[in-house]
Formats: C-alpha cells, structure tokens, sequence
C-alpha cells in the first residue's frame, strides 16, 4: 500500500504551531483528500493508522499540513512520505484544537466583547474587554474595571486558521517538482482497541452448540475513522516507546477459513494471527462497533463438573465444604466445527429451557490454539455439592515436613440426573498416595485427579491416603 518512506525522527515536537508560520507557508491535506485508511487494531489498547491522501505541492522548501488525525497519536512512530525524492526535514504535532479555551489564549492580549443580557427586559448589550489572562482564571479589562471569570458570552471576530476540529502534523518538507502527490502517513495511535465476545447458543438437551465469535472495537478517542479498512491483531504484542512499528507483512490466509465468518480472512502475521474485513466500517468517536468474527453453527462440546482442593493441613475431623464448578469444554478442531485460532475474550452461554432462552453463564476465556481446548466455568452446581472430612493426619519429621493424612471427599447430588464429577487434589511437596478407593490420574507434578459418578439424588464417596514430604 506505501511507498518506501523515511523514517521521521521528530526534530521538534510543539504543543502548537503560531499561526503565522502557519498562514505563511502551509499547504494543507485535509481528510476531504483522503483516498484510503486503514486500521489496525492490537488488543494491547493501540491501533496502526495508515493514510494516504492526494493533494497539490509545489517546487522547493515549505510546510504540509495533514488534519484530522487522532489526539492520541504517538510522534516516534510517524511515518510520512510525500513522493519521490520529496525532503522531510522535520515533523512538528499540533495538539491545539478549536475549543473556546483555544480560542481565549489566542486572544490573550487583544481585543474581544462580551455579550450580556438583562433578565428584565431581555436586551443584550456588549461590551468591548481586553483578554488580560486565561490562566489559572479569566481577566478581563472591560472599561476601567478589571472583571474575573466570565461575566457574559464571549463573541471572537473569527477563528484562527491553524485552529482545526482535530490534531493534525505539520511537516517541513522540499519538493523537486510541482505537481499532484500522493501524501501518505502511518502512525500508532493510544485509546483504539479490541477485544472478543464469544455467545454460545446450547439446544435444551443437545451436545452441539452454535458458536458466534463478535470483535468488539472501542474507540475512546476523540478521532473518527471513516470508511476505514479493519484488521485485528490476535495476540499480545510487546511496545516500545519511541520505537517505530514495522509494516504489517501481507497475512499468509489459513486453511482453517471455514468457520470465519463471511468477509473476514484469516492469516498468521509472525507470531500473531490477523483477522482482516474486507468491507469497511466508519469507526465514530468514543464508540463501540462490534462486527462478526467467527461463526460455527454446530460446535460440539462437554459438560464437566469440577471440584479443586487440597489435603487440610489440620486434624479437623468436621466435614468442611468447597464449591463444585460447572465447566464447558470445547475442543478447537475442524471436526468439531472449528479449527481456527480462538483469541481471549469473554465467553457467554446461553441454553433453551421450555422453549425460552436462559442465561447459563459465562467467564473469561484464554487464548485457544487450533488443536487445544477452551475451557469457560459458567457457574456453580446447585445440585451437586463437596464435603471433606480428614479421618487421619500426623506429621513426622525432625520439623514436622512429613505428612500422612487420609481424607474422605464426599460428593451429594440432589438433582434427578446423574452427573459426572472430577475432583483435583493438588499436593504442596513430593508425594505419593498409598491407598485409594478408586484409581487416581497424575494431571501434573503437584496435582491428583479422580473422575467420580455421582447417582440421581444420591451421593458417592472417595477414600485416599497420601504421604507428602517436603520438595
């Protein structure tokens, strides 16, 4: 999309360009001019703006000015290119919008007339005041009186012309020849991000579920992007202050496209994937936009019920209690109806009941490779509840670093289905178990796991003796 184009390492950088360096050579590229924008949003809270507008230059030394560009932009990281063999020697950003603050320091020192009406008759007077200072307060010299504050409207002649609704660069530039260019420029701009929202649909007694995967765009600048070309950037992506953003390489398109909803492409971009849209959306100030990224219609899934504890580490005999989890367990593989990278996001369930759509729950999900699983504790089990009773537990060792402790997990279902618990044990040291009731799985250096059935308004009980030492 861009020519190859001078890095610009700003050789000064103001919070506002005096209008008459401004009046007196500028030539300026409005947003009017603009040709294509695109936008690349990181989850990381930034987005990489290119721009490439037309306009008129003329021969030799002189000024352009491009308007309309985020508040929020981050100078290290312009890039601009004017043409071929066209100087940039510098690069200055014009942070001072027209605001009525604006326009009062620009008066500080002359003349402007305050308008006031009187609250019997109606009748608006105005007066002429001298601008004495702006801040910390307004003074004013109205006559012979000085007046703080604001004593009525303030009316201004007219509107400075380096003063624009949005910031804008200002570039001193030498230009071989005359003629119509193409202006480009890209830049990281703060408060532009993304972020997942994942809605399952689940069918009353179904194992399949309908899978939307929404990217929600924020824009909390005081910028719009227009007609904008979107791409998404899945992945956490390291910044570094003034350090320029390469070019985004052309993505390489996956075959796993097919769960990836219509006009949207899928390619890996480095270590990251980029979700790229092939229409474009106008992206308001301070505004949500959400667009459909993935789409899967019958995604097969699990139901697990979960519990995660611990050996107490007390002879406490009485039974003590912790929570039974509900957990869908979805696997990322095209035969299961997905088999695309999943970024992080938030993930919500929904379940029909008696023909009428319940909120099952919902969590915040990981980043989910093709091939992996993605994991959403929706909830806690009404039905199915855990008790813990230690019936055994001594320690040995010179400190009292050995523990041989046997532990009673009792599970109680009041509900009129059967259901199906994993109960993890996680260990804090070396550790064997020496005797169980039914057979355990090492998940991990440190954790146990037991798969336990649990009968319709009935209960079941695991019996184990574990010997842990210190690590």
């Amino acid at each position: 999309m861009f020519p190859h184009m001078p890095l610009i390492a700003a050789i000064a950088v103001f919070l506002f360009v005096s209008a008459p360096a401004v009046q007196a050579q500028t030539v300026v590229v409005g947003a009017d001019q603009r040709t294509d924008l695109s936008l690349t949003v990181y989850q990381g809270g930034f987005a990489l703006v290119h721009d490439v507008r037309e306009g008129f230059l003329p021969k030799g030394p002189g000024s352009l000015l491009l308007s309309d560009l985020s508040d929020r932009l981050d100078i290290a990281t312009i890039r601009l290119g004017a043409g071929e063999n066209t100087t940039i020697r510098s690069v200055a950003v014009d942070r001072e919008t027209l605001s009525s603050g604006a326009l009062l320091r620009r008066s500080l020192g002359q003349t402007v007339r305050v308008a006031r009406m009187n609250p019997v008759t109606g009748v608006e007077t105005f007066e002429e005041a001298e601008v004495l200072a702006v801040a910390p307060d307004l003074v004013l010299r109205i006559g012979d009186r000085i007046e703080t504050g604001l004593p009525g409207r303030i009316v201004f002649a007219d509107v400075p012309s380096d003063l624009r609704p949005a910031p804008g660069i200002v570039a001193n530039i030498s230009v071989p020849e005359a003629g119509e260019r193409a202006v480009s420029l890209s830049y990281l701009t703060d408060g532009v991000s993304w972020k997942t929202n994942y809605v399952a649909r689940l069918a009353e007694g179904r194992d399949r579920l309908e899978l939307t995967g929404w990217a929600l765009i924020d824009n909390q600048t005081s910028t719009g992007f227009p007609a904008a070309q979107l791409s998404l950037i899945a992945g956490q992506v390291n910044r570094a202050a003034a350090q320029p953003v390469p070019r985004q390489p052309v993505a390489r398109v996956l075959r796993a496209e097919a769960v990836v909803a219509d006009g949207v492409s899928l390619g890996a971009t480095g270590p990251y994937y980029r979700y790229a849209l092939s229409q474009t959306f106008d992206i308001k100030p301070r505004q949500q936009t959400q667009v459909e990224l993935i789409q899967s219609p019958t995604v097969a899934f699990r139901r697990i019920l979960r519990t995660q504890g611990g050996p107490l580490y007390s002879a406490r005999a009485t039974a003590t209690t912790q929570p039974v989890l509900a957990r869908l367990t979805i696997a990322n593989e095209t035969k299961n109806g997905l088999g695309v990278p999943l970024p992080a996001g938030l993930f919500s369930s929904f379940e029909e009941a008696d023909g009428r759509e319940v909120f099952q729950g919902g969590a915040t999900v990981i980043a989910t490779r093709v091939g992996g699983e993605m994991k959403v504790d929706i909830g806690q089990s009404f039905d199915v509840t855990f008790e813990r009773t230690v019936l055994n537990f001594n320690r040995t060792g010179a400190r009292n670093e050995n523990v041989d402790t046997t532990q009673r997990l009792t599970l109680k279902n009041g509900g009129s289905r059967a259901a199906e618990v994993e109960i993890i044990e996680t260990f804090n040291g070396e550790w064997k178990i020496v005797r169980e009731s039914a057979s355990h799985e090492q998940t991990s250096a440190f954790q146990a796991l037991w798969r336990v059935k649990v009968p319709a308004n009935g209960e079941a009980s695991l019996e184990y003796r574990a010997q842990i030492g210190r690590r």
